[in-house]
């Protein structure tokens, strides 16, 4: 849990209410949080993780460009204490 109001967060401590209200609704924070849990199970099982709010691009995307870099960087990890011996 984040301590304050996310919405304030994510828009600004400056930021209107009706700014605020705008991002609760985008967000899904309008909701109870037993609905916002439940929808985000629900996407995570189809693959959906969303959109990131950091650079808003696909989170599943960001997740594969990682994903590639540490399967590469494992593999060198492992297969040099069998390449020397």
């Amino acid at each position: 849990m984040v301590p304050g109001d996310p919405a304030v967060l994510l828009a600004g401590e400056q930021a209107d209410e009706e700014f605020i209200k705008r991002v609760r609704s985008e967000y899904g924070l309008d909701r109870p949080l037993y609905v916002q849990y439940f929808w985000f199970i629900s996407h995570v099982v189809r693959g959906d993780f969303g959109v990131s709010i950091r650079n808003r691009e696909p989170v599943i995307k960001l997740l594969r460009e990682r994903f590639l870099f540490t399967i590469q960087l494992s593999f060198s990890r492992f297969s040099s204490p069998v390449l020397s011996g």
